[in-house]
């Protein structure tokens, strides 16, 4: 798994971003059929054997983190940062980022990646990711009752009250 606060030091001069996460992450990945039975479960109405990733299986988180770098191996730490199934593009220019989201979905659509369109953000000026704020200063912890995570919760409530127009 990547550290965190080495990965955040990486963005640091970014000026765009997008985030991105996978709809239902782990279930997207399939379970190898010799693990399948390791993983069945015994209920009353009978043994269910999964097919996907479980979330909290043994190795499921890297097995998932490793797949995912894998599937977007050349952009990878070039544009692009993962954490399990949360992605994370980073540029210091619109044209930038628009280039690196194109290869990101073409990748993902090769792949069969679903993405969740509730939870995907794209041209951010700083993003919400991992429990951080990020932008091209570094990065700021949104631990609820810290002084960012107010910023930001004040931050997002202001732009989501724009949004609505009352005559």
């Amino acid at each position: 798994m990547p550290i965190l606060e080495t990965v955040f030091e990486q963005l640091r001069g970014s000026t765009c971003y997008f985030s991105l996460d996978f709809f239902k992450g782990f279930w997207q990945f399939a379970i190898a059929v010799l693990c399948q039975e390791i993983y069945s479960i015994l209920t009353e109405e009978g043994v269910i054997t999964p097919t996907r990733v479980l979330m909290g299986g043994t190795n499921s988180v890297a097995y998932v983190q490793s797949t995912v770098q894998q599937m977007f191996d050349e952009l990878f730490n070039n544009g692009l940062v993962i954490w399990i199934d949360d992605l994370l593009g980073y540029t210091d220019s619109d044209e930038g980022l628009l280039e690196l989201l194109k290869n990101v979905l073409t990748i993902c659509q090769t792949k069969g990646l679903k993405l969740n369109p509730k939870k995907c953000k794209f041209y951010l000026r700083e993003a919400l990711w991992c429990g951080r704020v990020v932008s091209g200063e570094g990065f700021a912890t949104t631990q609820p009752g810290s002084a960012p995570y107010r910023i930001f919760l004040h931050q997002q409530q202001v732009r989501n009250s724009s949004n609505f127009y009352a005559p």
